[in-house]
């Protein structure tokens, strides 16, 4: 969605026009319970945070005050609630973890052998690889290839300074091109 639709479209929520909130909410869903899901790893509570971080974003409408993107500033949100809702479960370490979300591979990232593979396969690989990281990488890997989320909107949805953001997701390629070698570096030698 574009920068001049979503302003306008909080215009109008602003206006007293509540429905005009829907779109915001349908453009951006899906990437809220992604980045959700990356951080608390329990569907459940990553459904329960993107509610809650649109409910939110929602209610403070009136204070987003348009120096970034609306997804950037909704994202924010999302990254703490999600940030706060882990530590509730590490004080009470009831939650367990679910399944893994599916998830794309970032491009240039693919190892021939990768890209031999089926989109099935490579999402089955992709997922594996990508549980094995923690969880900061998973949320930063997210932002950058799947949200396209430049590093000054990571440092402002995550906090993390941009040189070290960039670091960080330059160190979580490579973990995960590790990870993804010695899979597949495996499983062709089960196969063999």
């Amino acid at each position: 969605m574009r920068q001049t639709e979503e302003f306008l479209l909080i215009d109008q929520v602003l206006s007293g026009s509540p429905d005009a909130f829907r779109p915001l909410i349908a453009a951006y869903k899906s990437l809220v319970y992604q980045l959700a899901y990356k951080i608390l790893n329990n569907r459940e509570d990553a459904e329960e945070v993107a509610q809650d971080s649109f409910l939110k974003a929602y209610q403070q409408l009136a204070t987003f005050q348009r120096q970034c993107k609306f997804s950037t500033w909704l994202y924010q949100i999302t990254h703490r609630l999600s940030l706060n809702k882990r530590k509730q479960q590490q004080r009470n370490p009831s939650y367990s973890s679910s399944d893994i979300d599916h998830q794309t591979l970032p491009e240039g990232e693919s190892s021939s052998t990768l890209a031999q593979l089926s989109a099935d396969e490579q999402k089955h690989y992709l997922q594996v690889a990508m549980a094995k990281l923690s969880s900061e990488d998973q949320v930063l890997l997210t932002l950058y290839y799947l949200q396209e989320q430049n590093m000054e909107e990571i440092e402002h949805i995550t906090g993390i300074g941009r040189n070290l953001a960039k670091v960080k997701v330059h160190r979580a390629r490579q973990k995960l091109q590790g990870i993804l070698s010695k899979l597949l570096k495996t499983e062709i030698n089960e196969w063999l």
